[in-house]
């Protein structure tokens, strides 16, 4: 997603791709609060409510930006070497990253794991069944799969 809402603040972030920024707009006046130079060319940004943690990835730079929603202060970049094709919320509080490889890397405090390392495309994630799978929408391959915790694909359908 390019926009992502914080609706107990009432704020809108987007991503400025030409810009290489991320803008917080107030929604009550519609007016830019604040703005952060992000990278280069910021495709997709969520917002972690129970943290207020804004994720911002980069396309042209290959990070992925962590932000305070309040404010736009820098938390922290990480390096992924590759272009994030989607992002998810993971229950245990870390992020879903599909990859343009094909991978899907999970990301927490503690840890950068590689949770899948097939070939394809992941468009789209979503955790499911409380965090115990990760539904994942492939465009390379036209389908739809669930991983379990392990990263193992338990369901694979054409779409």
């Amino acid at each position: 997603m390019r926009i992502a809402i914080d609706a107990r603040l009432e704020r809108l972030y987007t991503c400025g791709t030409v810009t290489n920024r991320i803008e917080a707009i107030d929604l009550a006046d519609g007016r830019v609060f604040a703005a952060v130079t992000a990278g280069l060319a910021p495709q997709r940004v969520y917002l972690e409510p129970a943290t207020g943690i804004l994720y911002a990835t980069c396309f042209q730079s290959d990070t992925l930006i962590m932000l305070q929603g309040s404010d736009l202060q820098p938390v922290e970049i990480v390096p992924l070497a590759l272009y994030v094709t989607a992002l998810a919320p993971s229950a245990s509080g870390g992020l879903y990253v599909g990859l343009n490889t094909g991978a899907v890397r999970l990301l927490t405090q503690d840890a950068d794991r590689i949770l899948y390392d097939g070939p394809g495309y992941p468009v789209a994630l979503a955790e499911v069944a409380e965090g115990q799978s990760l539904a994942l929408l492939d465009a390379a391959a036209s389908q739809l799969m669930t991983l379990d915790k392990d990263g193992h694909a338990t369901f694979t359908v054409p779409v």
